[in-house]
């Protein structure tokens, strides 16, 4: 997977012209960090309770090490409230499944 950008949708032009990519990079992701805590811990419950077998799985990893380069400070973030490192795949995977789900929320999209 390439380069992960999110981009918050009301601030989208008209136009097929797409914002700056290090600019959308850059962008601070507008979340409650506490909110998205209590939704990981339930998305891992599942994934944990699936034995990871559901689908994207293997995509949403991949996308939590492109994701951690460009959006280290949000991760940060999570960690400090967390108190702990997301240091598995399943971790990984539930906070991206949990990261789409939020950012859907929040008016934001992945590009």
């Amino acid at each position: 997977m390439s380069g992960i950008t999110l981009r918050r949708i009301s601030t989208m032009q008209s136009t097929t012209e797409l914002p700056n990519e290090e600019a959308s990079m850059s962008e601070p992701i507008k979340i409650d960090i506490e909110e998205f805590l209590s939704k990981f811990e339930k998305v891992l419950a599942v994934c944990y309770m699936a034995y990871d077998q559901i689908v994207g799985f293997d995509e949403a990893v991949a996308a939590f090490d492109e994701f951690q380069v460009h959006h280290y400070m949000f991760i940060e973030d999570f960690v400090r409230v967390r108190g702990d490192a997301v240091s598995s795949d399943r971790e990984a995977a539930s906070f991206m499944f949990t990261l789409k789900a939020m950012m859907k929320e929040a008016d934001y999209e992945f590009v």
